[in-house]
């Protein structure tokens, strides 16, 4: 399994200044590509990532916010080769999809028409084997804690690893049960700050997390402007030394290889 960083920004202020790109991240397995959270400039940055956005056969959109969702429908059109081929499939957050409380869907009927749509509904398992011609892939959707009520994230695994992503989402009980037994959690820290906030993650919030969870590996992502200035290696310094698990800052363009890196000893890299 792979993960390359297409932009590891977040929140509106990093968002309009690029301080740091917003283009979501790509997960490879088999034959799989997947696209989490599209967001301004996913497009564009596919293609500076050497990457082919061609080939991806899958779209995740964790909740309707402008960072995340925004470039969906060029998305899904390179993946159905410029709309000329139904292909693939798309997965998002219900007010995505389909709209709630009287808010319009964040997506056209169109684009919906091109792909095969599920709605995330958090506790559901997703055969996703045929999509990546890899036995036993399946995706368990987790709820995230956050604004926009009907926000979600997942638990990817392939057999070897289990790849946990909590989109954007505050802590608590539920999330530490959602993730328990990952290998990998990609966590969206948008601050360094250390209380717990009840709708996003803060360092203080990661540190909680992964100190239950116990990972063998912590990414963290999608900063906001304070935890650009306080510096998310930094931000990956402490949240190692507090609960003992490895941690890295990712980093636009970053891309690894998750099965030689939880094989990796060393506490920290950052």
């Amino acid at each position: 399994m792979k993960l390359v960083f297409l932009g590891t920004g977040g929140g509106r202020f990093v968002m309009t200044f690029q301080k740091r790109r917003t283009g979501g991240f790509l997960v490879k397995v088999g034959k799989l590509q997947m696209h989490v959270d599209p967001g301004p400039g996913a497009l564009v940055n596919i293609w500076r990532a050497k990457e082919n956005p061609t080939k991806t056969r899958l779209i995740f959109v964790s909740h309707m916010h402008t960072d995340h969702y925004t470039e969906s429908p060029a998305m899904v059109e390179a993946m159905t080769e410029e709309t000329r081929v139904h292909r693939g499939m798309l997965i998002g957050s219900k007010a995505f999809l389909e709209g709630v409380d009287g808010e319009v869907q964040g997506i056209s009927e169109f684009h919906k028409s091109l792909t095969d749509c599920k709605v995330g509904i958090p506790g559901d398992v997703i055969n996703l084997s045929r999509l990546a011609n890899v036995n036993g892939l399946t995706m368990r959707i987790t709820k995230a804690f956050h604004e926009e009520k009907t926000a979600v994230g997942f638990v990817l695994d392939d057999g070897r690893v289990k790849l946990g992503y909590t989109s954007d989402s505050g802590v608590n009980e539920e999330m530490k049960e959602q993730f328990s037994g990952v290998d990998v959690i990609v966590m969206n820290t948008i601050s360094p700050w250390m209380n717990v906030h009840s709708g996003f993650m803060t360092l203080g919030g990661a540190i909680e997390l992964v100190g239950s969870v116990r990972p063998k590996l912590t990414i963290i992502q999608h900063f906001g402007i304070r935890a650009l200035r306080y510096g998310p290696e930094r931000m990956a310094k402490e949240l190692a030394e507090k609960t003992g698990v490895r941690c890295i800052a990712a980093k636009d363009f970053m891309k690894l290889d998750l099965d030689a890196e939880i094989k990796e000893k060393s506490l920290m890299s950052w």
